[in-house]
């Protein structure tokens, strides 16, 4: 049987039996174990050990855990836990392990979404709800890939303010994780680390609430001191309204080995910030960060069914990272179409990269790939690394049909390239014809500055350039191709 240590806080004396299965502490704080950051607040704590049965000892728990209420502490003690997956809806408190490696989380083989999947709702493992979550302290692994599930989705640790069979009391979840590490099995299947969106599978198919439209989610999240690999995206933010999200804030995060690492996609009304964090980005995959708006990407794919709200698209801050790019691959992807595709709207994100580092290590790299940037400033970073042919692109919307009404919505405009470091020798500037306004200013001296587009200034240049190589473009027209076919990450 499972060892479930119980701490209840009594008003008044009770004389109680104790078994090695369920033990009587009044004292939380003696529970403390070192380096366990997520004890250090009041309430009951519930500790489970691993055993036979760890789905049942885990659901168990947090039943026990929602009769407290709130800042509650569902605690695993050191071990591994092999479980099926688990739905946990409005958990206000804490769920900690004995620190990373120490308690391990890993998938039953034989876990079976079939009736996940059939209720249009998204195979996670650990799936939370509403309320007010922190996970911390622990190691969340998927050992090997589930292979019978092809290339339909399936997230490790899920968050979400509403899902297509429940919704909280307040569509909102607050969600603070802390010195986890999430480790998967990359290029096999449709495998997310972490994501933070409505709980639902197929926009396409949903139609359990009024005119199948998904509403948009109300998420708060911060993630610190963490490490997200091998998975074919790292961590997801996914269609929210309203939000304060951040990254790294409070110690960085690690993510490493992943198709995509930090994926931030279609949400409206949110602050983003992006600090202290190291994408290693591996050979042949996309990219390390990617922030991406706009219902569709370059054109014909209009009908998501996600609510349209009115209202700015947020502000977005990446500073002080480290990004170490391989062969093939990008440091980081803009693509911000939101306002060519929702000209009733014409909103744009609010983005400045500022003082990040990107290490150029082999072939074919981009630290920067943009398109339909709108006022973005990219100043005082750093590019280095021995890469022969690293560079940045800017694009437009990739559509050259000026008979759209709405084709200047899809430009490039008004961004400032200020002050960067340029350490890796012919570093490559292409702007191509569908940038308009921009300013590049600094030292070029390694630089060629490749200018198609309209009403562009540089200043400082030393080695003007007279358009992209053929190897150049191939290289951005399969990132075009790519894009293409990531229309949507369900």
């Amino acid at each position: 049987m499972k060892k479930l240590n119980f701490i209840f806080i009594f008003l008044a004396a009770l004389a109680f039996s104790c078994s090695k299965d369920g033990t009587l502490n009044t004292n939380p704080s003696t529970d403390q174990l070192s380096g366990n950051s997520a004890l250090n607040v009041s309430g009951p704590v519930i500790k489970v050990y691993p055993g036979s049965n760890d789905t049942k000892a885990l659901t168990d728990a947090f039943a026990l855990a929602r009769t407290y209420g709130k800042n509650v502490v569902v605690k695993l003690m050191p071990g591994t836990f092999t479980i099926g997956m688990i739905e946990i809806r409005e958990f206000n408190g804490t769920f900690c392990g004995s620190g990373m490696g120490k308690t391990i989380i890993t998938n039953s083989p034989d876990v079976t979404p079939d009736a996940v999947i059939a209720l249009n709702k998204i195979p996670a493992l650990i799936t939370f709800i509403g309320g007010d979550v922190s996970v911390s302290d622990m190691t969340v692994e998927m050992p090997e890939a589930l292979s019978w599930l092809g290339n339909n989705q399936m997230d490790m640790l899920l968050f979400s303010d509403y899902s297509v069979d429940f919704m909280p009391t307040k569509q909102h979840i607050g969600v603070n994780l802390n010195n986890i590490e999430v480790t998967g099995v990359l290029n096999y299947g449709n495998f997310f680390g972490v994501e933070l969106s409505a709980d639902i599978l197929n926009l396409f198919t949903f139609t359990a609430l009024p005119g199948s439209i998904e509403l948009r989610s109300n998420i708060d999240a911060r993630v610190n001191n963490s490490k997200f690999s091998n998975f074919s995206w790292g961590v997801v933010v996914w269609g929210c309204k309203s939000g304060n999200i951040s990254f790294g804030t409070e110690g960085g995060n690690i993510f490493a080995g992943n198709g995509t690492g930090l994926d931030v996609e279609e949400n409206m009304g949110v602050n983003v910030k992006v600090m202290n964090n190291k994408f290693i980005c591996p050979a042949n995959c996309w990219t390390g960060l990617y922030f991406v708006t706009g219902d569709q990407w370059w054109g014909g794919y209009t009908n998501f069914p996600l609510e349209t709200v009115k209202e700015d698209l947020g502000n977005y801050e990446i500073r002080d990272n480290i990004f170490n790019i391989y062969y093939n691959d990008n440091g980081m992807v803009l693509w911000d179409a939101w306002r060519y595709v929702h000209p009733e709207n014409p909103s744009w994100m609010k983005i400045i990269c500022d003082h990040n580092t990107f290490n150029d290590l082999e072939d074919l790299t981009l630290p920067l790939f943009g398109s339909n940037m709108k006022d973005v400033v990219i100043s005082n970073n750093k590019i280095a690394g021995n890469a022969p042919d690293g560079g940045m692109y800017i694009a437009g919307l990739w559509l050259s049909d000026t008979s759209d009404p709405n084709y200047w919505l899809g430009w490039s405009d008004n961004c400032k390239i200020l002050n960067n470091i340029f350490l890796q020798k012919n570093f490559i500037i292409g702007l191509n014809n569908d940038t308009h306004n921009f300013l590049i200013q600094g030292d070029l001296t390694n630089v060629t500055v490749n200018d198609n587009g309209v009403n562009n200034k540089v200043i400082g240049l030393k080695n003007p350039g007279h358009g992209l190589s053929k190897e150049c473009m191939d290289r951005i027209g399969r990132m075009r191709d790519d894009m293409h076919n990531r229309l949507s990450r369900h």
